[in-house]
């Protein structure tokens, strides 16, 4: 089967989207208290693998614009990489070639103490986060010695998100109307205003996105945790207002962004912010799919002058975050990039220009909150008394694009919400990224 599976258009894009300089690289790091069973936790990686063929999987050309996925020999599968504490948050990165590897990597970092952190790097193009954090799962489950058996081997196949036909968009048609124009607009008309999308995203510099390899430290990560007292006074807020989490922590993301531009002197002439916000398409039928993407974005646009009224701000962003997921508008950019195929054949002339968002901003929700394995006090519980480990802490990203200058990720484990900010660190310093973060923390209690 994986010899004859297509790449979905989404799938390509991203593929299409790697270069060296910026690998479209996603990162989280699992952080134990204990340590592994080296051979417990290799023998459970080999069988899990075995059930989520792209992770061991590469992409080839076989025809003009024809990408498939192709498996490894199982001597090239994964394997773990072992080694003491490093002098960066995360293992230093470089681009993935899917011709020739997998398209993940995994780290074990011990401490001289009782720590260890499990590392995972993996492409963009083999899965979304949902879908490798469901992999780390199935690992965490056959390291206790249990039988995986929740996967269906041929929901691969269809792991293609099915868009929904015409007439169940009708209550919705006016917002599909007007983002569809807003793409024919400059599509048709400015193709370089198309490209970048906007005349007024935000660029901090001239990326050198020739580049062999990234710039060291390749990822640069800031991470930081809030207490569960924290997490749950910042709920209770956001429920207070009437709003999500997640909505609240995205407005205080722009105004943030906003108050560090001001203070930096950056972007003084720059109009307008659009954040892209990954919006997760799968079914309660995913639940037995390898891992894979189905996941989609949206694009959230704010003048800068609409950002000093904070409540408006929230509100705005409700309605519209409550629209985009009532009619289903994740939709939209699968739609798109179906028609792009099928136009154009490929999506490099996409690609080459400059991104079509400010910055990224992806919220997991909670993590592990159903789980199947063993909890004590909401944290995962693994191994034995002998060789006990727990999971203290998660910490995941999305990956940088050329122009974005930072991400952020949050999501919840056991109750503490947990943020990391990848920066670049060819367009601002490790001071700078920190001041954007302390700001976000600022804003989002205020």
């Amino acid at each position: 089967m994986m010899t004859d599976l297509p790449l979905t258009p989404f799938e390509e894009y991203l593929f299409t989207d790697d270069i060296p300089a910026y690998p479209i690289n996603c990162h989280i790091r699992f952080r134990f208290r204990g340590r592994f069973d080296r051979t417990a936790l290799e023998t459970a990686l080999r069988e899990v693998l075995a059930l989520h063929p792209l992770l061991h999987s590469g992409v080839r050309e076989i025809a003009s614009n024809d990408f498939r996925w192709f498996p490894f020999p199982e001597e090239q599968w994964p394997t773990i990489r072992w080694s003491t504490k490093m002098e960066y948050a995360f293992p230093s990165s470089r681009k993935f070639d899917l011709s020739q590897e997998p398209g993940i990597r995994l780290y074990v970092v011990e401490d001289a103490g009782n720590e260890s952190d499990l590392f995972v790097e993996f492409h963009h193009t083999l899965s979304d986060a949902a879908g490798v954090f469901g992999a780390m799962e199935d690992l965490f489950d056959a390291y206790q010695g249990n039988k995986v058996d929740r996967i269906d081997p041929n929901r691969l196949a269809r792991r293609d998100p099915k868009i929904p036909s015409t007439w169940s968009f009708h209550c919705g048609l006016p917002w599909w109307s007007w983002a569809a124009a807003r793409f024919v607009r400059f599509a048709a008309f400015r193709p370089v205003a198309f490209l970048r999308f906007l005349h007024g995203t935000q660029t901090l510099f001239e990326p050198n996105a020739k580049a062999p390899e990234p710039t060291s430290p390749f990822p640069a990560m800031i991470t930081d945790s809030f207490s569960r007292e924290e997490t749950r006074q910042l709920q209770q807020t956001a429920k207070e207002n009437g709003v999500t989490l997640y909505e609240w922590m995205l407005t205080a993301y722009y105004r943030s962004i906003d108050a560090w531009i001001r203070e930096l002197g950056h972007f003084t002439k720059k109009r307008c912010l659009r954040i892209a916000v990954p919006v997760s398409l799968r079914t309660p039928e995913d639940t037995s799919l390898s891992a894979a993407n189905v996941v989609s974005m949206v694009f959230i646009d704010r003048f800068r002058s609409e950002l000093s009224d904070k409540q408006r701000l929230l509100r705005g962003i409700h309605r519209e975050m409550t629209y985009l997921k009532r009619h289903r508008m994740g939709y939209l950019l699968l739609l798109l990039l179906k028609v792009v195929k099928r136009i154009q054949k490929n999506f490099r002339w996409a690609v080459e220009k400059r991104s079509w968002a400010s910055t990224v901003f992806t919220h997991l929700g909670k993590l592990y909150g159903a789980t199947r394995l063993p909890l004590r006090d909401g944290k995962i519980v693994l191994g034995n008394a002998g060789q006990e480990l727990i999971l203290d802490e998660i910490h995941a990203t999305p990956p940088i694009r050329p122009w974005y200058v930072t991400v952020l990720g949050t999501g919840i484990y056991a109750g503490s919400l947990s943020v990391s900010l990848h920066y670049d660190a060819t367009a601002i310093s490790r001071e700078h990224a920190e001041l954007l973060l302390q700001r976000f923390k600022e804003d989002v209690f205020s």
